[in-house]
């Protein structure tokens, strides 16, 4: 079950380095984790960017993607090595979608044929994100929303250059909001290695590797 960080006085903790899972990550892509602290800070922008429909930052986080683009294939096998890295993939994907969507409720009458390539960019970060939410406990549930928002992509593809297509699009960008919302839950943040126990409940500070040593610092 996902839960609200703010309503369940959640705290996030970082493993320490004695962790096996972050001494193995360490080793095994050294070059990558020097960079993961960027790609942190791009998913948030990502977050906030979805989140708040905030235009600043979207431009923030596109320009960031043509310095340090983690969807390069170099990158995308450590990415998936991070905790929540394959979620970290779909955010990217679905914040495509959003922008993509955007787009074409600005230029609603513009050429079908110049139009189309952004709702197959769409429909392809959807597909993405249907892979990969249905091996998820906890996302899986939520394969019809985006089932909908893919039978809804389907159907704006007869509408395009039309002002017909306005209302499925607004249906659309609001069923990206909702699954981007759900991927981007405070449990399924980027992490190298880490966990969100209760405040006050007493929870052990440690990950789920039966060797990690429980000791944590507090975000």
């Amino acid at each position: 079950m996902m839960l609200d960080a703010n309503l369940n006085k959640m705290d996030s903790y970082v493993c320490c380095e004695g962790c096996p899972c972050h001494a193995k990550l360490r080793t095994t892509y050294t070059l990558f984790i020097r960079d993961v602290e960027k790609t942190k800070v791009i998913d948030c922008l990502l977050i906030m960017a979805v989140k708040e429909d905030d235009a600043f930052l979207s431009k923030l986080a596109e320009g960031l993607f043509t310095q340090f683009d983690c969807r390069s294939p170099f990158l995308e096998k450590p990415v998936r090595r991070i905790q929540n890295g394959a979620l970290f993939m779909v955010r990217i994907a679905l914040f495509d979608a959003f922008r993509h969507v955007k787009a074409l409720l600005v230029d609603l009458r513009a050429s079908p044929a110049s139009l189309a390539p952004q709702i197959d960019n769409v429909v392809l970060a959807l597909y993405i994100t249907r892979r990969e939410m249905r091996g998820m406990k906890g996302l899986n549930e939520h394969l019809p929303l985006v089932n909908k928002a893919l039978a809804t992509a389907d159907s704006i593809y007869s509408r395009l250059g039309t002002e017909n297509a306005s209302q499925e699009l607004r249906t659309l960008k609001d069923y990206i909001t909702k699954i981007f919302f759900l991927v981007s839950a405070p449990e399924f943040h980027l992490a190298v290695h880490s966990k969100d126990p209760l405040v006050g409940k007493g929870a052990k500070l440690c990950c789920g590797n039966p060797d990690c040593p429980g000791k944590v610092r507090k975000c």
